[in-house]
């Protein structure tokens, strides 16, 4: 049972997970988060990679393949509904679609999509889908960090999909049931609503941990 290692680089600290696959579901064996200090050095890629070596030692893990998340506020996500195409078209499709919808130029920007349902509408197939666009910078950031730190990424995959994706994998809904999902971060509070074990809606919004932290000490 080969180990599964996620690693999320947050604005304030980092968290490193292992998993195994057992019989009876996801067995956690390491788990570890360590601070990143609030000054320069967060912004120097070279020290958070080797903030990221010394997680790695003090939960017994070694530097390897990784599944990493990247987030922030340039990632968008929404839902559309377009006409059923053959795969290779839906790519550009999805492209046309939403570019009027970001808030950058989306040649700045990788876009993907998860296919959530085909359907019939007045006797058109139609595919309901959740697309993703995330800015270039934001990637390229993740990977440089994770690549001075000896690891190899083999998945990048945004935040709200990394929960769902749990919520799937513990079986943590029920038919038409309604779950929201609450990560509070330290620059800003992460909302996502599920249906139907679905994605149906995702925002990150203020305040975060660091804004009620101030708000207290005032």
């Amino acid at each position: 049972m080969a180990e599964t290692i996620g690693l999320d680089i947050g604005s304030h600290s980092i968290k490193v997970v292992s998993l195994k696959m057992t019989s009876k579901g996801p067995l956690l064996t390491h788990a570890g988060i360590k601070e990143i200090p609030y000054g320069e050095e967060k912004e120097d890629l070279n020290f958070i990679s080797e903030t990221i070596k010394a997680l790695f030692r003090e939960v017994g893990l070694k530097l390897g393949k990784v599944r990493l998340t990247v987030s922030g506020s340039g990632v968008h996500i929404t839902q559309i509904t377009i006409p059923s195409m053959p795969k290779k078209e839906l790519k550009e499709a999805v492209r046309w679609e939403i570019k009027d919808r970001l808030p950058f130029p989306i040649e700045s920007a990788k876009i993907d999509f998860h296919i959530v349902n085909e359907f019939l509408e007045s006797n058109v197939k139609k595919l309901n889908l959740i697309v993703v666009a995330c800015p270039n910078h934001l990637i390229n950031r993740v990977l440089s960090i994770a690549e001075g730190a000896g690891l190899k990424p083999m998945h990048l995959d945004v935040g709200p999909f990394a929960l769902w994706n749990t919520l799937l994998a513990f079986e943590q809904y029920k038919k038409e049931e309604v779950v929201a999902m609450v990560d509070l971060g330290f620059e800003k509070t992460g909302v996502h609503i599920f249906k139907d074990g679905i994605l149906q809606f995702s925002r990150d919004v203020v305040p975060g941990e660091a804004d009620i932290t101030r708000a207290i000490m005032e």
